[in-house]
């Protein structure tokens, strides 16, 4: 992933969840409505959500956050990956981190290959895997040694 891709990626991410959020807005509108609920008070419980980060918009502010801490994140994995390109490293390897990895991942740890098979198969964080944006794993030059320790990323 280069930067360009990671502004779509996120710009696709933040229209998503824009889509999901009005359609939540839109079925519990419906469905008070549906049920009787006067347009004031269907209005008063949207200001409500909106103002206690409830079910509507406590999810929308949570997936927001999300999007925007992986796209530093991931904003900085292109930033490694671009001085491993500098230093001449051609060949990589994917070490799982995290106390959780996921099965797609763990089928991956220790594989090697070039950062251009990796894109191709997905890299961490790309969404091929169950964990998604989640990912923990990192793509490290063939030459590093993890015996004996292990990559724990602590989440802020």
């Amino acid at each position: 992933m280069n930067i360009e891709d990671l502004r779509e990626y996120m710009m696709i991410s933040v229209e998503a969840s824009v889509i999901r959020t009005t359609a939540d807005i839109e079925e519990f509108a419906g469905l008070m409505e549906a049920t009787g609920v006067s347009d004031v008070n269907i209005l008063k419980e949207l200001k409500t959500d909106l103002k206690d980060k409830g079910r509507i918009f406590g999810a929308f502010s949570n997936k927001s956050k999300s999007i925007m801490a992986n796209g530093v994140e991931s904003a900085g994995d292109i930033a490694v990956g671009n001085v491993y390109a500098d230093a001449g490293v051609k060949h990589l390897l994917w070490v799982t981190a995290g106390g959780n990895v996921c099965p797609d991942c763990d089928n991956r740890e220790g594989v090697t290959g070039t950062a251009e098979y990796f894109q191709l198969i997905g890299e961490p964080k790309s969404g091929f895997s169950v964990c998604r944006e989640h990912c923990q794993c990192e793509l490290v030059p063939v030459e590093y040694s993890n015996e004996g320790t292990k990559i724990i990323k602590e989440k802020k």
